[in-house]
């Protein structure tokens, strides 16, 4: 059977998602449960990029929303050499928030791929001491805290940047529906899960358009996940289908994810 992904990511990244996915022949259902809300940069944000020495990205809307405030706040491109400090470099959390800030031309750490998540960036061997130094840590409003907590206890003078809110998308009931059944009528229904507010949206979502048993079905499908933090998660919520954590976090990673269950 050929699956078809719930493709879940935020509104504006879902379409480029469903195009790899029907060039490499796999079928999706376009159901974004974040809408992204773009913040202001503190005030004395040109001053403070100006002495960062590290600029720790958590996400590619994290990249493209600063990339956007700055063009607000200064009236131009955000320019590396003029900018930010000489030797200055940015690190990504999840591939896709490097390949955003290569496509950005900003000074970026060369990280494999096993070094995109926030528990190997903290265990680097040259962030065990970090007094003296400043950290922007560029990243959605709330969310966790172990970046801030692991920079801290190394030394590091950590800025919080949230550029962005994460946002209940606007469904109307009839646009919901739609979604769910095409997808929930598939052959070999998947859906994805990138993060855990993602997954408390779809909840909320389903509990507000869905039928009676939408909720309970859904625990019984099989998901694609971007950590083992969000599969021991959905674990401990009760989650009874199969869970496959995608490696990496990219466009490639979910193909390759995704076409695991047409040979299972």
């Amino acid at each position: 059977m050929t699956p078809t992904l719930l493709n879940t990511r935020p509104e504006g990244q879902t379409q480029a998602l469903s195009q790899a996915l029907a060039a490499a022949g796999l079928g999706s259902v376009d159901c974004p449960v974040i809408a992204i809300e773009a913040l202001r940069l503190p005030d004395r944000a040109v001053e403070t990029l100006a002495r960062a020495d590290k600029l720790v990205f958590v996400s590619r809307n994290a990249v493209q929303q600063l990339a956007q405030a700055w063009q607000t706040l200064t009236g131009r491109p955000l320019n590396p050499a003029q900018d930010m400090k000489p030797g200055a470099q940015c690190f990504a959390i999840g591939e896709a928030t490097q390949q955003a800030l290569l496509a950005q031309g900003w000074p970026t750490a060369d990280l494999a791929h096993d070094d995109f998540v926030s528990e190997a960036l903290l265990a680097r061997t040259d962030w065990q001491d970090l007094h003296g130094q400043t950290v922007l840590l560029i990243k959605g409003e709330g969310g966790r805290r172990a970046l801030i907590d692991g920079l801290s206890a190394a030394g590091a003078d950590v800025e919080p940047w949230p550029v962005y809110r994460r946002m209940l998308p606007d469904y109307t009931r009839q646009q919901w529906q739609s979604a769910w059944q095409a997808w929930a009528e598939s052959d070999c229904p998947v859906v994805l899960i990138s993060s855990w507010q993602g997954f408390e949206h779809l909840q909320g979502l389903v509990d507000r358009f869905g039928h009676r048993n939408d909720q309970a079905w859904l625990f019984q499908q099989p998901a694609m996940v971007f950590s083992e933090r969000i599969a021991q998660g959905l674990s401990e919520q009760g989650w009874q289908g199969p869970c496959r954590v995608v490696r990496p976090q990219s466009q490639a990673g979910i193909i390759q994810a995704l076409k695991q269950w047409t040979t299972e």
